[in-house]
């Protein structure tokens, strides 16, 4: 079936979650459409009948025999087989001292958490079919989970992740490694430079040294104190 006879269907008819059926033009017949949610795309059949209540019965048995054919992925290409060789790699690393105990707990962490862990989350999949999207999705996830979570804990997982996937890719499983997001950590300005630059727009001397002598001391009117160089220059700046 082309695209454009697809465009130019019916008002489908929703028969399960991920089915449909629907009409084509200058068709009696009717088609029932799929979702194949692990290839990402949909399976497109002709049930032959005319009748929507009896289509929606062929939809039905489509659907049930497609999740029957799917098997589950062997486990040598699964997320979890090449997450313990990675645990067994960082655990000899830590022992031989070329890996620090903290960053060993970190990893495990982002492994094995119960709530959201890597494992929990990707453990069956194959490493061949993970893609960019699925991390993304990940980690809107946890964002809506954990809103307070700092962009450092969040880089952690990623980096854990992307750990997983560089030991398949070392295996040659796959050809590399995703794009994935960093977490962008936000930064606060520091008041002194923000106060340079600021003179330095106004066009004011940032050469201490240049400053007149009789500039050093510019008597406070309110307590009869003196301001420094840097903060006789500065205050007005603030």
């Amino acid at each position: 079936m082309t695209e454009k006879s697809k465009k130019s269907q019916e008002g489908a008819i929703r028969v399960l979650p991920g089915v449909s059926i629907y009409k084509v033009e200058n068709s009696r017949f009717w088609y029932v459409r799929v979702r194949d949610r692990d290839k990402k795309r949909y399976v497109v059949k002709g049930t032959g009948e005319t009748s929507s209540v009896a289509a929606k019965k062929v939809a039905q048995d489509l659907a049930i025999s497609l999740l029957k054919k799917k098997t589950p992925t062997e486990k040598e290409f699964t997320f979890k087989t090449y997450a313990l060789r990675l645990i067994k790699k960082e655990e000899q690393a830590t022992n031989k001292g070329d890996r620090s105990v903290g960053s060993y707990k970190a990893m495990k962490w982002c492994l094995y958490n119960e709530d959201w862990g890597l494992i929990k989350r990707f453990g069956g999949r194959d490493v061949r079919t993970i893609t960019t999207g699925d991390f993304r999705s990940y980690m809107d996830y946890l964002d809506e989970q954990n809103p307070s979570w700092a962009p450092s804990t969040k880089n952690t997982i990623l980096a854990t992740f992307r750990n997983v996937l560089k030991v398949a890719r070392e295996d040659s499983i796959i050809d590399g490694v995703p794009d994935t997001p960093v977490a962008v950590r936000e930064t606060i300005p520091d008041p002194s430079s923000a106060s340079i630059l600021s003179c330095r727009r106004r066009r004011m001397p940032t050469n201490w040294s240049s400053i007149p002598p009789r500039r050093w001391l510019r008597r406070r009117r309110s307590s009869g104190g003196y301001l420094s160089p840097m903060n006789s220059m500065t205050s007005s700046c603030l």
